[in-house]
This record gives structure tokens, C-alpha cells and sequence, in this order.
């Protein structure tokens, strides 16, 4: 009945009218407001997943397969190349990797900042409230925190045809007291390189901050906020202990494959993703002096 009504639809259209319709269906991933569609889609998609978790959810595993802890864990978002995104090569344009970036961060950027932004936020607000009541001024209003895409880095790999498909593959990989880094593999669905491993068409790495108003959110207040990795042990915060750097944690099968892991390891996770980090986005301390 439908397939029937649909051809007597298209049959009593012209033939330009029925290019015109098809040649949208094909590309509306590159028509307007498309872009801010899949944003707001995945946002929604995220903010339930967090809200309604599965009753037996898959072992979260990172880039590699390898277990991992939930924070490090890869989000997985699929899309196409639209003949509009098509360069004069006819594959997909270097440019429009950052538009896929923005949809593929959204799902483990939620997950890492949404349950920890109220409270982080209200407490700035009794902070600056009380330090305002002390030098005898009116407290401040109160500002919307937020996160900020501070710099994009994307390296190509593999060509991608008109109409293949893909898979992008977005994980958090490691944080410092300001930036949150997401590292996203560009993979080709259903394709496999001669030894099995998945064909990397394109390599991207992006770094975010929390922002509340002016003031930048330490990451690590955040993550405490949020009660999404263990608290910090004790000695850890007197700056006189030893460091996890000086002294790493050694990870074994056994305790990658552990359904809690301790704040040693997580450290231990987030320093070795944080060297990666900085051979990509370096250059800002080299050539600014500043990351």
C-alpha cells in the first residue's frame, strides 16, 4: 500500500523534480542544517545513553579491542561520503573530516563532562559568593559553564570514495589540568587489511576545556565531580609524595580486564595517552608557548 502510494508519487513527478529529490537523499548530510541535525541527534543519544545504561552492557574496550576503563572506552558513529563532500580527486574532501569530528566527539565528551558540570558549577558559584562576602562586594552572577574546542589536528591516511562507508571511532584518550583529549580513528566499514587489522582511512585528535564564564575547570575537578574514576588517594595530593610518574603502574592482562579500576591505574592510563597527546598537539608550547 505504501510502496504503491510512494510510486505514484514519484511517477507524477518530472524528471528533474525526481534528480533534484534523489540527488538530496544521496547528499543530505551535506544539506543545510543537516550538520546541527546530527549534532543535536548524538547529543540526545548521549545524554539518554548515560541516563538509561544497558542492564548487560558490552566490556568497554579502547582503539586497539584492548579492555579499558568506561572513560577511556571508544564511541563508535557511522556516516558516508556524499558526493558534495568530494574534492577534485572525487574522494572525500580533507575539510570535511572536522564536520564527522564534531558529530563523532559528542558521545564520549558526554559522557566525561555531563554528570560532573552542576556540581562543579554550583560550587565555583559558593566560591566566588564567599570570596566575594569577604571583600565586601556583591557576589558575581552566576555564569554557564560549558566546554570549549580549543584545536583540532587531523592526518590522512587512506582515501575515501564517494557513497563508502565509515566508521568513526572517538576516544578519550588522556588529560592534563586544562585539556580533555579525544582521539578519533576514521575506520572503513566492512574492510580489512591484508593481516585482518581495520583500514585507517584518517587519524584525528582534538583537545577541549571547561569553561565557567572566564574561568577555565580544572579537568581533574571535574572527573572528582562527576564520580566517574576513584577519588585521589591522599598521598597523592601532598606534592611532596611520589608522583605515578615516578613511580608507574605496571598493567597486566589481569588488571586491564578488572571491572573497577584504582585511581593508579586510570593515572597510569591517562599519562601514557598524554605522551601520545603531545607529539600531536605540540605545537602550541613550541610555537606559542602555550597549550
Amino acid at each position: 500500500m505504501i510502496a504503491t502510494e510512494i510510486a505514484g508519487l514519484v511517477g507524477s513527478l518530472s524528471p528533474s523534480k525526481v534528480f533534484l529529490v534523489a540527488f538530496a537523499v544521496l547528499n543530505w548530510k551535506s544539506l543545510p542544517f543537516a550538520w546541527t541535525t546530527r549534532l543535536v541527534y548524538w547529543f540526545i543519544r548521549g545524554l539518554y545513553d548515560l541516563a538509561h545504561p544497558p542492564s548487560n552492557p558490552s566490556p568497554p574496550v579502547d582503539l586497539q579491542g584492548n579492555p579499558t576503563h568506561p572513560i577511556f572506552a571508544v564511541a563508535t558513529t557511522t556516516s558516508y561520503c556524499s558526493l558534495l563532500e568530494t574534492d577534485y580527486n572525487f574522494h572525500k574532501s580533507n575539510s570535511t573530516y572536522y564536520a564527522d569530528l564534531d558529530a563523532s566527539r559528542i558521545t564520549p565528551m558526554a559522557y566525561f563532562y555531563w554528570p560532573g558540570r552542576e556540581k562543579v558549577s554550583a560550587e565555583i558559584d559558593a566560591e566566588l559568593a564567599a570570596q566575594a562576602t569577604a571583600e565586601g562586594i556583591p557576589p558575581p552572577k552566576s555564569a554557564p559553564i560549558f566546554i570549549a574546542l580549543g584545536g583540532v589536528y587531523c592526518s590522512f591516511k587512506k582515501e575515501i570514495k564517494p557513497f563508502e562507508r565509515y566508521e568513526m571511532r572517538s576516544q578519550v584518550v588522556a588529560w592534563d589540568r586544562k585539556w580533555i583529549y579525544v582521539l578519533t580513528h576514521f575506520v572503513k566499514t566492512g574492510k580489512r587489511n591484508k593481516d585482518g587489522s581495520s583500514i585507517v582511512a584518517a587519524v584525528g585528535m582534538s583537545k577541549y576545556c571547561v569553561k565557567k564564564g572566564r574561568l577555565t575547570v580544572p579537568v581533574e575537578r571535574l572527573l572528582a565531580a562527576g564520580g566517574k574514576v576513584p577519588a585521589k588517594p591522599v598521598a597523592m595530593a601532598d606534592k611532596g609524595s611520589r608522583s605515578s610518574v615516578d613511580a608507574p603502574f605496571e598493567f597486566t592482562p589481569a588488571s586491564k580486564a578488572g571491572s573497577e579500576w584504582t585511581w593508579e591505574q586510570i593515572e597510569a592510563q591517562r599519562l601514557q595517552g598524554l605522551k601520545y597527546c603531545r607529539s600531536f598537539m605540540g605545537i602550541d608550547d613550541d610555537f606559542y608557548g602555550t597549550s
